[in-house]
């Protein structure tokens, strides 16, 4: 019957992450963000006196998903190579539970600061841009010279939602060996939107993309009468 088959279907089925969940010595607090098979969690490790306290837990929501579990593996594998002081460290893989611990920021997102920056309540001068974009800049060289990845670790999806800043004016980038999902629409090289390939010239249009944002408090796409034609040809608005 069809009901016992849901009801079969539902005992067989993993349960998904949950908070309050253990993973390693960390307890799981809660969700940030989820989608393409695995979920990212806030959690914090409730006993002992080891650091780090807190980290960010990127789990498969089902660890029979072959796709997500690799994904997860990858950004720890290449999170562990990278060395730079704006790039999550890799703390540690379960494998388990197809999950990795990384770096946490107590800190905001550049979406959020330029979504506060267009309403008119905190400016952002050009020197502070070019300083921000600098400390960019030198995260993604480094990451292109790795040897990790044949031609380097490729960000793929870099975006203001993805750059984290914190009290002390510390970048923290996020996102480097994950699963770069669909393309950003506006901050995605014309490349990348027609599925064709990405390589650290990718990373340097979302850059150029994130600088006249910045800059001129406007994104690439914001004056284009049909934007998804414009991001597949490169035809910015600014």
């Amino acid at each position: 019957p069809k009901a016992y088959v849901v009801r079969r279907f539902a005992f067989l089925s993993p349960t998904a992450p949950r908070a309050g969940q253990r993973v390693g010595p960390f307890e799981l607090i809660d969700r940030i963000q989820g989608g393409m098979g695995t979920s990212l969690y806030r959690a914090i490790r409730p006993a002992g006196s080891r650091d780090p306290r807190e980290v960010r837990i990127r789990i498969a929501d089902d660890p029979e998903d072959k796709r997500a579990s690799a994904w997860v593996r990858h950004e720890y594998d290449v999170l562990r190579s990278l060395d730079d002081p704006r790039i999550p460290t890799a703390h540690g893989y379960y494998a388990s539970q197809i999950a990795v611990a990384i770096g946490h920021a107590d800190a905001v997102t550049l979406r959020e600061a330029l979504d506060v920056r267009a309403e008119g309540r905190v400016p952002i001068d050009v020197a502070t841009a070019l300083d921000l974009l600098s400390e960019l800049v030198h995260a993604m060289r480094h990451a292109h010279g790795s040897d990790v990845v044949d031609g380097g670790v490729v960000h793929a999806s870099l975006r203001p939602s993805l750059i984290e800043l914190d009290s002390k004016g510390q970048v923290h980038i996020y996102g480097f060996g994950g699963d770069p999902g669909s393309p950003a629409r506006g901050y995605a090289a014309p490349e990348q939107e027609s599925a064709a390939f990405v390589d650290p010239r990718t990373d340097q249009w979302s850059l150029g993309a994130i600088a006249i944002e910045l800059v001129l408090g406007q994104r690439l796409y914001d004056d284009v009468r049909d934007a998804d034609a414009a991001a597949h040809a490169g035809r910015v608005g600014v």
